[in-house]
């Protein structure tokens, strides 16, 4: 399965499950793609995620603040740097990510479902050669993983 997290969070009205995305529901349409962003990396000072998000440094400090005070980050001054804050995942953060996960992967097995298995791969090259082929036409390069 392609991972379609961000894809998810963005589309609540897909009817996987009302409780699924309530259980993650945000304030905010940065807030899912900053922890997923988060989520990928074992630390990460803010500027990272200014450029992997396509966000201005104050906006992604503000998301960074909100998410800590909701448990699912940890903020701490860098070792290596004591101007920067390395940002992490929580437990709870975590399990947040894993039942967006859960939601994901029902969502997507439901959307192409009508597909054959070959046609499901095809589907997918293809989408992920227009998102490779019109990469750098976003604010934030999209890292294919």
């Amino acid at each position: 399965m392609v991972r379609v997290t961000t894809f998810v969070a963005a589309c609540p009205g897909n009817n996987t499950d009302a409780n699924d995305y309530r259980a993650v529901r945000s304030d905010s349409r940065a807030e899912l793609p900053t922890i997923c962003a988060i989520c990928r990396k074992v630390s990460s000072p803010v500027i990272t995620l200014t450029t992997e998000l396509g966000l201005d440094r104050s906006n992604a400090a503000n998301i960074v603040d909100r998410l800590t005070k909701r448990g699912l980050l940890r903020q701490k001054v860098s070792a290596a740097d004591q101007r920067k804050k390395e940002i992490t995942i929580t437990k709870a953060g975590e399990k947040i990510m894993d039942q967006l996960e859960g939601c994901a992967q029902r969502f997507q097995r439901k959307l192409l479902g009508p597909l054959t298995d070959s046609e499901r791969e095809v589907f997918i090259d293809l989408l992920t050669r227009l998102v490779q082929g019109n990469n750098h036409l976003g604010r934030a390069l999209l890292r294919m993983t």
